[in-house]
Formats: structure tokens, sequence, C-alpha cells
């Protein structure tokens, strides 16, 4: 146990929500934001709709693309571990998983086929490298497409993950023990958390055209940055006025650009001149005052199409905005009665996948 580790530990009675949002992940992807906004542009139209994509079936704990290949897919489901597709959701195959954190019975023995493990990411040169998060602050590594899983390191409780696109060797961790950075793909961390107050870190991204750049959130709603690769940090405002960050996205066709979901304050917006601000016209509960507006778990933008957002709101489903979150409406046509806490495009921006209460959905786009 590293020496910066705190004695808490994730409640087993924990809500399905609350257990959940704990252990997101963020994956940043190189090249997102080079791809050409003269193509098809947006071609989602009103006949279209979410299609479900067979298995894997349950709560969607995490989901990722690979850059290099986009027809492979990840998604960590709750309680039965790693899921594989080959070609672009279609079909799901369930991945050996050997080596990943065990579900344990009263006993304190493993249960055969169960896996405590939540969220992934995927190298984005590497497609069959890929990491994971343990319910008790495990960082898990496979290089197999996840037959084989090896423990990199045991925190007290992890959050999210970041990968640098340019070196992914670089990859970091946060939690309720702050940030640790390995230089090596997992075979030693370091503390990175030099200058953060003690606070419970909810959230990491990497700028994807400055991978030196990182921001993390905070469970009071506070945001820290740093441009140097976690050797120092500043404070970066407070998008959620003492609302949890859960979410961060940088706009790929103004990379000053960078917004913020958070728990029961909706979205906020900030660039690297102008403070946060609220950019929630269209979310329910936003002209509600005393009322929360809702939680924003997840957020991706088209990478084909500026100013085109979505947003993940758990059981209010996905959001759509069309002039970057200066407005947004419903884009639930298909997921009617499913949660959803997980969104990410392919590198293409031709499928928009969503990670629901009830397994993984597509959105295909034509053109």
């Amino acid at each position: 146990m590293h020496p910066r580790a705190r004695m808490t530990s994730v409640s087993a009675t924990m809500s399905e929500f609350m257990r959940h949002r704990r252990h997101a992940i963020a994956v940043a992807l190189v090249g997102l934001a080079g791809i050409s906004a003269g193509c098809a542009g947006d071609a989602a139209t009103e006949a279209a709709v979410w299609s479900p994509s067979g298995a894997p079936p349950g709560f969607i704990t995490g989901l990722a693309v690979s850059r290099e290949k986009p027809e492979i897919i990840y998604a960590t489901v709750r309680d039965r571990g790693l899921f594989k597709s080959t070609d672009g959701s279609r079909t799901w195959r369930r991945a050996a998983n050997t080596g990943l954190p065990p579900i344990l019975n009263a006993q304190g023995s493993p249960i055969v086929g169960k896996y405590s493990v939540y969220g992934v990411a995927v190298d984005p040169h590497a497609p069959t490298t890929v990491y994971a998060i343990g319910e008790n602050g495990e960082v898990v590594k496979s290089t197999d497409g996840g037959r084989r899983w090896r423990v990199t390191e045991e925190f007290n409780s992890v959050t999210g993950l970041a990968i640098n696109p340019q070196n992914p060797a670089i990859v970091y961790a946060v939690g309720w023990q702050g940030v640790f950075k390995t230089p090596d793909g997992g075979r030693t961390w370091r503390d990175a958390s030099a200058g953060l107050p003690e606070d419970f870190l909810t959230v990491v991204a990497l700028d994807p055209q400055r991978p030196e750049t990182l921001y993390v959130g905070t469970e009071d709603g506070d945001v820290w940055k740093t441009t140097n690769g976690g050797h120092s940090w500043g404070s970066a405002g407070s998008p959620s006025y003492f609302d949890e960050v859960l979410a961060f996205a940088f706009d790929p066709h103004e990379p000053e650009t960078i917004y913020a979901g958070t728990a029961g304050a909706g979205i906020a917006k900030s660039t690297d001149v102008d403070p946060w601000e609220a950019a929630n016209t269209g979310l329910p509960g936003e002209s509600e005052i005393e009322d929360d507006v809702l939680d924003v778990s997840a957020l991706a933008f088209d990478p084909r199409s500026p100013g085109i957002i979505y947003a993940a709101a758990g059981e209010s489903g996905v959001f759509r905005s069309e002039d970057s979150g200066g407005s947004w409406r419903s884009f639930n046509a298909g997921l009617e009665k499913h949660s959803v806490y997980h969104l990410t495009f392919d590198a293409q921006g031709r499928v928009l996948y969503a990670g629901t209460s009830r397994g993984v959905f597509a959105y295909r786009f034509s053109g």
C-alpha cells in the first residue's frame, strides 16, 4: 500500500449509481481533433434510432473504443468482467479474464466467474493493451485483449485513468489517494499530487493536443490543472458550485475550451480566458433554482461536426447540443427506460456508443 493511501474503502451499501460513478474512466485519444470538419458532417436524422448491440447484457461500468482499430470495443460489465467486440459491437464475447480481481463470498472465497472490475482504457496505439480498475483500488493491465491480467498497483480507491496519447507508456490514476503516474506502462508508479489538496479526486482527463496538460475534478466540485505532467498543480476554478465533477471533454474544434459534467449541476464550460459558466439550457431542471439539474457522467464531441456534443445523464438518457452547449434536446429514440452513464465515439465519428444499465447501444450515423 502506498504511504499516501487513506484507510477508507468503497461502501458495499452504496447505491448503484453512486457506486458506479465513482469508477468513471477517462482516456485521451490522439487524433480526434485532427479529423476534418469538412466531412459529411452530422447526419443524425429523426428516423435513425439507438439500437442494442446484443451482448454484453447487464450494467456497463466502462466502455472504450480502440483508436487504432475502431472495430475493436471493450466493455466492463458489473460482476462479469471484460467483454470484447471485434466487429463494431455487432457481436461480443466474454474475455477469459484470468487474473482479474474476483468477487468474494461471505466466507472470503472467490466466486467463480464473478469479477469486481470497473472501467476500461485502451492503449491508442496497441488495441490489445487495456487497463481496468478493480473495486478495491487495483489498476490491472492486459496485453492480450483481456485474456490475462496482472495487477500493476493496489491503491485504496481509483476513480479514473488517463493514457498519454503520444506516449502510451505514461498512465495516470486518480482517486482518494491523489494522482499517481507510471512512466513505464504500470511497472512503477509515483505520486504526482504536488500542489493538490487532500480532496477525493473523481475524474482525470488529458488535453489530447497537449498531453502534459491534465485536469482533475474533485468530490467538492473543484477543478485543478497541471501543464507539466503532474509535477505541479494549480486551481482551475469550480464549475459546479460544490457539486461533484464527473466528466471532462475537450472541444476538438476549439481546443482552448473544456466542458465538465457534474453531479446535480449539469454541464459547465470554460476557456483559458473565461471562467466556468453553466451550459444547461434545455436540460431537465435547468430552470428550477432550488432543485438539482441532473447528473452528467459523460460527454462526447462529434469529431466531424463542430459544435455538436452529446451528454449522458443517467436515467434521463442522452442529450445533444448543436451549438457548443448553448442549448440541449433529448436524443433518446430507442433508449427509453435505459439509464446511460458512458458515451464514446469511434475515431471516424461514424458510430456513437452508449454504455447503459442494460448493455451497450449504438447510434450509427449515415454519410
